[in-house]
């Protein structure tokens, strides 16, 4: 019985549960975004961590036509530089509801980056917040 105890303790001290357990949040970002291909920043972060994640919030006027893009990127002059893949969000998860998370892997550590935020939604404008892990 102290050996399980003692794994248990280990598993929830140690965060062999999952990285959630010990991530903390790097950005906050709230969005309104306007009809397809219009996109937001968030603010700019230092990456320490391998996979990053988020999680949030997201409703659409367009009822569950609703589509968003997430990227972790570093806004340049003549264009983004992306730091893993894009991850895409549809439907909606609403505030006091089921949030969505997505995760990235193998990303840089110790570069500036932020979340970028981009309407997939033909003619529907779409709301949210959420918060970038590291």
């Amino acid at each position: 019985m102290k050996k399980i105890r003692t794994l248990i303790l280990s598993l929830v001290l140690f965060g062999s549960f999952g990285q959630a357990a010990f991530a903390s949040s790097v950005d906050y970002y709230e969005f309104t975004i306007q009809y397809y291909g219009n996109q937001l920043y968030g603010d700019l972060f230092t990456n320490q961590n391998s996979s990053p994640s988020i999680s949030g919030w997201q409703v659409g006027a367009c009822g569950s036509n609703t589509s968003m893009e997430y990227a972790l990127v570093k806004n340049g002059t003549f264009g983004d530089t992306t730091y893993g893949s894009i991850q895409t969000v549809n439907g909606n998860y609403t505030q006091p509801g089921t949030w969505y998370t997505k995760s990235w892997s193998n990303v840089a550590t110790n570069q500036q980056m932020q979340i970028r935020l981009r309407n997939n939604a033909s003619s529907c404008s779409t709301q949210g917040a959420g918060n970038v892990y590291n």
